[in-house]
């Protein structure tokens, strides 16, 4: 039999495309555009063949997903209920929920110095607060650190409760519309009321008229007992408001580190409740003793918490870039497979035609 009688083959095989053939839907109306050639046109909308030729499999196709421990990857498991790897339980995400090592690398890196820069603020707030309940200084100096410690807490809140924009904050309550976030922020501004109600305490005049009026000094106790509770619940809400960064920088450490913050801040206010409380009841007044270790335990996790989220958010930047150069890398794979799919295809275009030449 002459080789022109030969049938020519429809396709030619494509051993790194998945199934061993090429994929060519159009991508505008998803007409097959296999059994044409690569300079002609898709018959339904008129796109050019070449516009749609892409390797199938090329793409990723799953969103990766990370162990929020060790961050092992689950890609490809059933929705595991414990890591693999560490035997971490796994809280299971919107497919649209993905880490923030998958965001672009300057918005990572804008949360990244936010985050930092609290750090840095509720350090000093720390070394402060250090220096007050150790005593020994000059009163004014003492009066000073309290002052700095409550105006930093309250800068620190504001500073964690600024809005993302970015829509996959949305699923971390990290938009303009999570209600902690505003929680937070307003109750946090009572802060620097603290200390200045200690200074107008110290005032001749006020001192006079409370040391001389039970009911005003049982008033004001009560009142900075109130403005110390409200500023605590604001701490504490922001200490589950920044959970948010945790969860989505991944890191399963921090997030119980501000969360039992935030129940330490919280048991610490309904503790302050208690003392204000006794003091129209005596007997309630043994509730607040332990109220100042609470705030220190409750504050301390605070401040640890957000520096473990820094850190988190300082690695995403390096795991972001690493992901960019394995999709530059990918992308690069899938542009050496078209062109070869390409000239595969010319080359089954030449042998049809002089095929069809000799018959």
């Amino acid at each position: 039999m002459p080789e022109a009688s030969q049938p020519a083959p429809d396709r030619m095989p494509v051993p790194w495309a998945t199934g061993g053939v090429l994929r060519l839907p159009c991508i505008r109306c998803q007409t097959e555009l296999r059994s044409l050639s690569v300079n002609a046109q898709c018959p339904t909308c008129g796109l050019p063949v070449r516009t749609s030729i892409r390797v199938g499999g090329a793409v990723e196709s799953e969103p990766e997903r990370t162990c929020r421990e060790c961050g092992y990857s689950l890609k490809g498991l059933e929705r595991p209920d414990r890591c693999p790897e560490c035997g971490a339980e796994q809280r299971h995400r919107n497919v649209s929920d993905e880490p923030l090592s998958h965001m672009a690398i300057p918005v990572i890196a804008r949360l990244s110095r936010r985050l930092e820069l609290v750090a840095a603020l509720l350090i000093v707030s720390l070394v402060g607060g250090l220096a007050v309940g150790w005593g020994g200084l000059p009163l004014h100096l003492l009066a000073a650190l309290a002052a700095i410690e409550a105006f930093v807490l309250a800068t620190a809140a504001w500073i964690l409760t600024i809005p993302v924009a970015e829509p996959p904050a949305r699923s971390h309550d990290l938009d303009e519309h999570g209600s902690v976030r505003r929680w937070a922020r307003w109750l946090s501004l009572a802060w620097p009321l603290v200390p200045i109600g200690a200074a107008v305490r110290t005032v001749p005049a006020v001192r006079d008229l409370l040391d001389g009026s039970g009911l005003l000094l049982v008033f004001y106790a009560t009142a900075m007992a109130g403005v110390l509770l409200v500023a605590l619940l604001g701490t504490a809400a922001t200490a589950w408001h920044v959970r948010g960064y945790a969860d989505w920088a991944r890191d399963g450490a921090a997030d119980r580190v501000l969360q039992a913050s935030a129940f330490a801040l919280g048991f610490a206010a309904l503790l302050m409740a208690m003392t204000a409380l006794g003091a129209v009841a005596r007997p309630l007044l043994i509730l607040g003793c332990m109220n100042g270790l609470v705030i220190v335990f409750g504050l301390g996790s605070f401040l640890v918490g957000v520096v473990m989220t820094a850190r988190s958010a300082r690695m995403s930047i390096r795991h972001a870039r690493e992901r960019a150069g394995r999709l530059a890398a990918q992308l690069a794979r899938t542009e050496r497979f078209s062109q070869g799919a390409i000239e595969r295809l010319r080359e089954a275009d030449r042998s049809s035609a002089s095929q069809r030449g000799a018959r």
